[in-house]
């Protein structure tokens, strides 16, 4: 399988490329999957989703663990945006493939929802606190309900900056 995949280096190396694109808004989500008993617990499948010429686009990967399925994600993106530039066009680029899920679980939940919360915003650990704010600022105003935003992803968001700050010991939002 080979040595462990850094999400927070991808997760900045994502952060970069949508600069690069021009994206602003973003957001990458890690699949929840369900227990029998009826209780939550974090899969490794990990969705991206971005605002692009007007629409929202998604790609997801299941195929491995977080780390893996993040990086796939970001080389596939990578190259979408490196193809465009070089003049190639294409259109309905998907692919369905049943997947195997993993179930293992071997970090603490803290830990999962604080990376979680960084993952929602698409910052880092490594972000000062004034860029973690300034980014939640401009997808907070953009998905605010009163100005015709998801009222869930607002939702998201203020827990994801709620859920940074506190663990940095940070007044909140």
């Amino acid at each position: 399988m080979g040595r462990p995949v850094d999400a927070n280096r991808t997760r900045n190396n994502l952060r970069h490329m949508f600069d690069l694109w021009d994206i602003q808004q973003f957001s990458i989500m890690r699949e929840q999957e369900e227990y029998v008993s009826g209780g939550m617990k974090r899969g490794n499948g990990v969705t991206v989703s971005y605002f692009r010429k007007g629409e929202w686009q998604t790609v997801f990967c299941n195929l491995s663990d977080y780390g893996r399925n993040m990086r796939s994600i970001f080389l596939f993106l990578d190259r979408v945006r490196i193809a465009e530039k070089s003049g190639i066009s294409y259109q309905g680029l998907s692919s369905t493939t049943d997947l195997v899920r993993s179930s293992a679980n071997t970090r603490p939940a803290e830990q999962e929802l604080l990376e979680d919360a960084y993952d929602v915003l698409g910052v880092s650990r490594d972000d000062p606190l004034e860029l973690i704010k300034k980014i939640y600022t401009q997808k907070v105003n953009f998905y605010h309900p009163d100005k015709g935003g998801d009222p869930e992803k607002f939702k998201r968001l203020t827990r994801a900056y709620e859920t940074i700050t506190k663990a940095r010991g940070a007044a909140g939002v």
